[in-house]
């Protein structure tokens, strides 16, 4: 025996000694495997980050069209997308003029978004809302316009300044009693027949749909909603929008018949909203 406690003899210190030269015996139970199994559940307890944020969205919706609308990623719940970003966007999106585009009127949930320097948040916008966009109806004079040649809309316009100018000359011999009363008073059938036209719409078709609602709401909480905002909508673009459009000129009664028309419309819809509550 060494001086260590163990042989020297290389047949027995040699822990190989048994192979003999010869390769080991491996089998599949000393290999494991990952299976496709394995790899979704890996993926649902640690899942794979974006490397980019995904864009915000907004649906804009015109007369039964949708237009999905890309921003970028946290604009909308950062407070950084205005309302006139989002009118310029369906503008573009739509293939509309600037004129065009800057009289389009944004709703939500049977609001009006006025200001256009506000925040899409502040009126209750999120990623994915749903937004109503209503175009203006077109304009006669832009058809005239679009029709005609710049040389002959100049001329057109030379026209009339002359013709404005004959009138002048031929009413400065006329009595003071006449000039300023008759023109007013023809213009102002015009905006008042256009209110009471929308007046009668109004208690003809949604009058009578806006009372069922608040005599008896639906009790399914979704029909129940979608009914109110399918009324608010309506109504709010139908009457509302239109009579928002209708130039008093000025004229005390006429000014007077439409803001009475408003409160009226108005208060329907309070009691919409309450009926919804309840």
């Amino acid at each position: 025996m060494s001086r260590y406690g163990w042989s020297l003899n290389r047949e027995q210190s040699s822990p190989y000694g048994s192979v003999s030269g010869r390769m080991p015996a491996v089998t599949d139970d000393d290999f494991s495997y990952i299976t496709s199994r394995d790899l979704d559940a890996g993926e649902r307890h640690y899942p794979r980050r974006r490397s980019t944020p995904e864009d915000d969205i907004l649906i804009l919706k015109n007369k039964g069209a949708t237009y999905p609308a890309n921003f970028p990623a946290y604009s909308i719940g950062d407070g950084k997308l205005r309302v006139n970003d989002v009118r310029d966007r369906i503008g573009l999106l739509m293939g509309l003029s600037d004129r065009a585009t800057r009289r389009i009127k944004l709703l939500y949930k049977g609001k009006q978004l006025k200001e256009p320097a506000a925040a899409v948040r502040d009126y209750g916008v999120k990623n994915r809302s749903e937004l109503m966009a209503v175009l203006p109806e077109a304009a006669p004079d832009d058809a005239v316009i679009a029709d005609v040649s710049p040389d002959d809309a100049k001329s057109r316009r030379r026209k009339k300044k002359k013709s404005g100018k004959k009138r002048d000359s031929k009413g400065e011999g006329d009595s003071a009693s006449s000039p300023c009363d008759a023109p007013r008073a023809g213009s102002s059938s015009g905006p008042m027949k256009r209110i009471e036209e929308l007046h009668d719409e109004f208690v003809a078709k949604w009058l009578p749909l806006c009372t069922q609602y608040t005599a008896s709401p639906p009790s399914d909480p979704k029909t129940r909603d979608e009914e109110h905002r399918r009324l608010s909508e309506s109504i709010l673009q139908s009457i509302l929008l239109k009579l928002d459009g209708v130039d008093t000129e000025g004229i005390p009664e006429v000014r007077a018949r439409r803001k009475e028309l408003v409160n009226q419309v108005q208060g329907v819809l309070k009691a919409l909203d309450a009926a919804k509550a309840s």
